[in-house]
Order: structure tokens, then C-alpha cells, then sequence
């Protein structure tokens, strides 16, 4: 189980890089674009579209990782006065409608992302490829589904631990 544990760290830390190079890469541009208006007088066709587009990896690719840190926004005022069992059955519940959402989301944008590669889609100003970026919303959603699946199996784990059967004789 550690072994596992390891190996789905470093897929959420590999698929999180993507992210960071994404903010990395808006932060070079738009720099690049100050310098090159206020300076030059020119411009980079296509800044706009090419930022919007490492917004969307940057946000969707960093989904799972910000989970795995319990980062996203919860209300508890409420849920943290019930006990445990009951916590722990409203949480389940709000995954696995959670799962069942995320999981149409990934089919329907996974749909969107094809029709966009079977097309040849392009961005009009920087004549870039749609396809990558829609493609980015499955797969960060994908893993986002994989770390929930995740922290729900571990609940029910620590729910109902699993008793060693082995004994002394």
C-alpha cells in the first residue's frame, strides 16, 4: 500500500509540473508583451489566447494535487458537530455524486477535446492547436476523480480497519 501511496505522489507531482510550467510560461509571456508594448511599440500576436489557454492547464492540471493537500474550500461549521459515522456518510455521499458528475464531465469534454483534433480546431489570432488545451479538462479532471476515489478509499479503510486474522497459538 505504500508503494502505491509513492507512485500515485509522483504522478500528481508529474501532472502538477504541467501546471507550474503553464504559470511559468503566462508569466514569460505577459512580461515579454509589457516590455515589447511599452519599449517597442509592438506586440505578440495572440498573447490573449495563448494566456487564456495556460490558464485553463494551469487551473484543470492542478486539481488533484490541490486535493491531495485538502486545499479546496470546504464548509464545516455544520458537519464537524455531527459524529463520525455520520461525517463520514455525508462525505461519502458527496463523493460519489461528486464521482458521477466529474465522471460525465470528463466523457463530454473528452468528446469536445476529439471533435476539436478531428477538425483541425486553431485558434484564430496565434493559429495554434484548440486540441491540447481541451484535453487538458479531462485529464486534470481524470485525476482530480482518481484522488477523491483515493481519500474515499482510504476513509473507508480507517472506518473499518482490517484486523490482523493471524494469531498465537
Amino acid at each position: 500500500m505504500r508503494k502505491l501511496e509513492t507512485t500515485w505522489h509522483w504522478i500528481i507531482e508529474i501532472i502538477t509540473w504541467g501546471s507550474r510550467a503553464s504559470i511559468g510560461l503566462m508569466m514569460a509571456l505577459i512580461t515579454v508583451e509589457v516590455i515589447l508594448r511599452k519599449f517597442f511599440t509592438f506586440s505578440i500576436v495572440g498573447t490573449v489566447e495563448i494566456v487564456a489557454a495556460l490558464m485553463v492547464i494551469t487551473v484543470f492540471l492542478s486539481w488533484a494535487y490541490t486535493d491531495s493537500y485538502n486545499g479546496h474550500v470546504r464548509v464545516e461549521f455544520l458537519v464537524q458537530r455531527m459524529g463520525r459515522k455520520t461525517q463520514f456518510v455525508l462525505s461519502s455521499i458527496t463523493t460519489l455524486v461528486l464521482l458521477g458528475i466529474f465522471s460525465i464531465i470528463i466523457w463530454q469534454t473528452m468528446v469536445y477535446a476529439m471533435d476539436a483534433w478531428k477538425v483541425g480546431l486553431r485558434y484564430d489570432t496565434a493559429h495554434l492547436p484548440i486540441f491540447p488545451v481541451r484535453l487538458a479538462v479531462p485529464v486534470g479532471v481524470f485525476f482530480f476523480c482518481l484522488q477523491l476515489l483515493k481519500k474515499f478509499i482510504s476513509s473507508i479503510a480507517g472506518l473499518f480497519p482490517i484486523k490482523n486474522q493471524v494469531t498465537d497459538n
